[in-house]
Protein backbone atom coordinates (compact mmCIF):
# COMPACT_ATOMS: atom_id res chain seq x y z
CA UNK A 1 0.00 0.00 0.00
CA UNK A 2 0.73 3.61 0.22
CA UNK A 3 2.74 3.21 3.64
CA UNK A 4 4.90 -0.01 2.10
CA UNK A 5 5.76 2.41 -1.31
CA UNK A 6 7.66 5.09 1.47
CA UNK A 7 10.26 2.24 1.99
CA UNK A 8 14.10 3.02 1.28
CA UNK A 9 16.43 0.28 1.41
CA UNK A 10 16.87 0.15 5.31
CA UNK A 11 14.65 2.53 6.52
CA UNK A 12 11.15 4.25 5.90
CA UNK A 13 10.36 8.03 5.01
CA UNK A 14 10.00 10.06 7.65
CA UNK A 15 7.74 12.42 5.75
CA UNK A 16 7.58 13.97 2.02
CA UNK A 17 8.01 17.79 2.14
CA UNK A 18 5.25 19.86 0.39
CA UNK A 19 7.66 20.45 -2.20
CA UNK A 20 8.03 16.74 -2.76
CA UNK A 21 11.58 16.32 -0.94
CA UNK A 22 11.54 13.38 0.28
CA UNK A 23 12.84 13.28 4.27
CA UNK A 24 14.88 10.49 5.52
CA UNK A 25 16.61 9.26 2.73
CA UNK A 26 20.21 8.14 3.50
CA UNK A 27 22.92 10.63 2.39
CA UNK A 28 20.89 13.38 1.73
CA UNK A 29 22.04 15.39 4.59
CA UNK A 30 18.40 15.56 5.79
CA UNK A 31 17.29 14.27 8.93
CA UNK A 32 18.20 10.57 7.14
CA UNK A 33 17.04 8.58 10.19
CA UNK A 34 14.41 8.87 12.48
CA UNK A 35 13.23 7.14 15.75
CA UNK A 36 9.63 8.19 16.04
CA UNK A 37 9.41 6.13 12.07
CA UNK A 38 11.13 3.11 13.38
CA UNK A 39 9.50 2.60 16.27
CA UNK A 40 5.59 3.48 14.92
CA UNK A 41 6.42 0.75 11.68
CA UNK A 42 6.70 -1.98 14.43
CA UNK A 43 4.03 -0.62 16.19
CA UNK A 44 1.47 -0.37 13.43
CA UNK A 45 2.50 -4.06 12.60
CA UNK A 46 3.88 -3.10 9.03
CA UNK A 47 6.03 -5.44 6.81
CA UNK A 48 7.82 -7.41 9.66
CA UNK A 49 11.05 -8.06 8.06
CA UNK A 50 10.97 -4.57 6.99
CA UNK A 51 10.39 -2.95 9.78
CA UNK A 52 13.16 -5.25 11.77
CA UNK A 53 15.40 -3.80 9.74
CA UNK A 54 14.61 0.20 9.95
CA UNK A 55 14.26 -0.51 13.71
CA UNK A 56 17.98 -1.93 13.42
CA UNK A 57 18.81 0.98 11.29
CA UNK A 58 17.71 3.30 13.60
CA UNK A 59 19.26 2.06 16.88
CA UNK A 60 23.00 1.74 14.74
CA UNK A 61 23.16 4.75 14.11
CA UNK A 62 20.98 6.81 16.92
CA UNK A 63 22.34 5.28 19.82
CA UNK A 64 24.94 6.57 21.78
CA UNK A 65 27.19 5.36 25.10
CA UNK A 66 24.65 7.06 27.32
CA UNK A 67 22.08 8.64 25.02
CA UNK A 68 19.79 7.75 21.81
CA UNK A 69 19.45 11.08 19.29
CA UNK A 70 15.97 11.51 18.26
CA UNK A 71 17.29 11.91 14.91
CA UNK A 72 20.12 12.66 12.76
CA UNK A 73 21.75 14.55 10.91
CA UNK A 74 20.95 17.74 13.56
CA UNK A 75 18.39 20.01 11.37
CA UNK A 76 19.63 23.41 10.91
CA UNK A 77 17.95 27.36 10.01
CA UNK A 78 19.06 26.74 7.14
CA UNK A 79 18.30 23.09 6.30
CA UNK A 80 16.22 22.94 2.99
CA UNK A 81 13.61 22.56 3.01
CA UNK A 82 12.91 24.41 6.18
CA UNK A 83 11.22 21.66 8.97
CA UNK A 84 10.07 24.10 11.38
CA UNK A 85 10.47 25.31 14.70
CA UNK A 86 13.01 22.22 15.20
CA UNK A 87 15.72 23.81 13.26
CA UNK A 88 15.67 26.37 16.00
CA UNK A 89 17.73 24.39 18.38
CA UNK A 90 21.44 24.12 18.71
CA UNK A 91 22.81 20.61 17.62
CA UNK A 92 22.63 17.99 20.57
CA UNK A 93 19.34 19.91 22.42
CA UNK A 94 15.85 18.97 21.94
CA UNK A 95 14.53 17.34 19.09
CA UNK A 96 18.71 17.83 17.91
CA UNK A 97 19.36 15.67 20.95
CA UNK A 98 17.45 13.18 22.69
CA UNK A 99 13.60 13.87 23.10
CA UNK A 100 13.16 11.34 25.73
CA UNK A 101 9.40 10.75 25.34
CA UNK A 102 9.98 10.39 21.89
CA UNK A 103 13.06 8.07 21.52
CA UNK A 104 11.56 6.29 24.47
CA UNK A 105 8.70 4.38 21.44
CA UNK A 106 12.07 2.73 20.65
CA UNK A 107 12.00 0.69 24.13
CA UNK A 108 8.24 -0.43 23.29
CA UNK A 109 9.10 -1.73 19.34
CA UNK A 110 11.84 -3.81 20.54
CA UNK A 111 9.73 -5.52 23.18
CA UNK A 112 6.87 -5.97 20.34
CA UNK A 113 9.69 -7.55 17.92
CA UNK A 114 11.08 -9.47 21.49
CA UNK A 115 7.45 -10.92 21.14
CA UNK A 116 7.43 -11.48 17.76
CA UNK A 117 10.26 -14.10 17.96
CA UNK A 118 8.94 -15.67 20.90
CA UNK A 119 5.83 -16.65 19.82
CA UNK A 120 7.67 -17.64 16.27
CA UNK A 121 10.12 -19.93 18.77
CA UNK A 122 13.59 -18.01 17.89
CA UNK A 123 14.40 -17.75 21.57
CA UNK A 124 17.40 -15.80 20.99
CA UNK A 125 16.57 -13.60 18.73
CA UNK A 126 13.85 -12.81 21.30
CA UNK A 127 16.51 -12.50 24.10
CA UNK A 128 18.32 -9.77 22.00
CA UNK A 129 15.82 -7.70 21.62
CA UNK A 130 13.90 -7.79 25.29
CA UNK A 131 17.77 -7.15 26.14
CA UNK A 132 17.81 -3.73 23.45
CA UNK A 133 14.51 -2.87 25.32
CA UNK A 134 16.05 -2.90 28.77
CA UNK A 135 19.41 -1.10 27.46
CA UNK A 136 17.55 1.66 25.40
CA UNK A 137 15.17 2.56 29.11
CA UNK A 138 18.13 2.44 31.04
CA UNK A 139 19.41 5.49 28.85
CA UNK A 140 16.16 7.27 28.75
CA UNK A 141 15.49 6.84 32.44
CA UNK A 142 17.19 9.04 34.83
CA UNK A 143 17.88 6.79 37.30
CA UNK A 144 21.17 5.27 36.09
CA UNK A 145 22.19 9.03 35.36
CA UNK A 146 21.97 10.19 38.72
CA UNK A 147 24.99 7.91 39.86
CA UNK A 148 27.84 9.08 41.46
CA UNK A 149 30.10 8.44 38.45
CA UNK A 150 27.34 10.76 36.03
CA UNK A 151 25.59 12.75 38.03
CA UNK A 152 28.20 15.70 37.67
CA UNK A 153 27.35 15.53 34.31
CA UNK A 154 23.45 14.91 34.24
CA UNK A 155 22.94 17.66 36.85
CA UNK A 156 19.27 16.08 37.76
CA UNK A 157 17.51 14.01 40.77
CA UNK A 158 16.90 9.89 40.09
CA UNK A 159 13.77 10.65 40.64
CA UNK A 160 12.59 13.28 38.02
CA UNK A 161 12.40 12.44 34.36
CA UNK A 162 13.96 15.23 32.04
CA UNK A 163 12.68 15.95 29.14
CA UNK A 164 15.94 16.37 26.96
CA UNK A 165 19.74 15.25 27.17
CA UNK A 166 22.12 17.07 25.32
CA UNK A 167 24.26 14.48 22.54
CA UNK A 168 27.19 16.64 21.37
CA UNK A 169 28.68 19.80 23.58
CA UNK A 170 28.08 18.39 27.04
CA UNK A 171 26.47 14.59 26.37
CA UNK A 172 24.66 13.01 28.63
CA UNK A 173 23.19 16.47 30.38
CA UNK A 174 19.50 16.85 31.35
CA UNK A 175 17.45 19.53 29.76
CA UNK A 176 14.17 20.43 31.70
CA UNK A 177 14.11 19.10 34.82
CA UNK A 178 10.21 17.61 36.07
CA UNK A 179 9.10 16.65 32.49
CA UNK A 180 5.54 14.67 33.25
CA UNK A 181 5.27 14.04 30.42
CA UNK A 182 8.15 12.05 29.55
CA UNK A 183 7.80 10.71 32.85
CA UNK A 184 4.36 9.50 32.57
CA UNK A 185 5.76 7.57 29.30
CA UNK A 186 8.55 5.92 30.73
CA UNK A 187 7.07 4.58 33.63
CA UNK A 188 4.94 2.56 31.09
CA UNK A 189 7.73 1.66 28.87
CA UNK A 190 9.08 0.23 32.35
CA UNK A 191 5.90 -2.04 32.57
CA UNK A 192 4.99 -2.72 29.57
CA UNK A 193 8.40 -2.35 27.27
CA UNK A 194 10.73 -3.56 29.55
CA UNK A 195 9.07 -5.55 31.81
CA UNK A 196 6.81 -7.15 29.03
CA UNK A 197 3.19 -6.64 31.24
CA UNK A 198 0.27 -4.98 29.60
CA UNK A 199 -3.37 -4.48 30.16
CA UNK A 200 -6.52 -5.56 28.74
CA UNK A 201 -9.91 -5.08 29.24
CA UNK A 202 -8.66 -4.36 32.64
CA UNK A 203 -7.05 -7.35 32.83
CA UNK A 204 -2.88 -7.85 33.71
CA UNK A 205 -1.79 -10.01 30.72
CA UNK A 206 1.59 -11.69 31.97
CA UNK A 207 4.94 -11.05 29.91
CA UNK A 208 6.15 -13.63 26.74
CA UNK A 209 9.10 -14.58 27.57
CA UNK A 210 11.50 -14.13 30.99
CA UNK A 211 12.95 -11.19 31.97
CA UNK A 212 16.35 -9.15 30.17
CA UNK A 213 19.24 -10.48 31.10
CA UNK A 214 20.25 -8.42 34.65
CA UNK A 215 16.45 -8.45 35.68
CA UNK A 216 15.59 -10.46 38.57
CA UNK A 217 12.13 -11.69 39.84
CA UNK A 218 10.02 -8.93 39.32
CA UNK A 219 6.28 -8.98 41.54
CA UNK A 220 3.56 -6.68 39.77
CA UNK A 221 1.11 -5.46 42.44
CA UNK A 222 -2.41 -4.00 41.42
CA UNK A 223 -4.44 -1.81 43.13
CA UNK A 224 -8.08 -2.36 42.31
Amino acid sequence: GALEATWRGDRYLRAIHDDGTEIGVAGSGIWEIDALTAAWAVTAGMDAERSRIGFDSAVRLLEQETTIMLGRPPLREDTEPYLGRSSWYPEGVRENGMYCHGVQWLVGAARLLANRFESEGNAESARQYRDTAYRLWLKTSAIPHATPEEVETYGGQPNKQAADMVTTFDPGRMIWNGYTGAAGWMFRQALEGVLGYRLDRGEVVAPVGPPPDGLGPVRVARRI
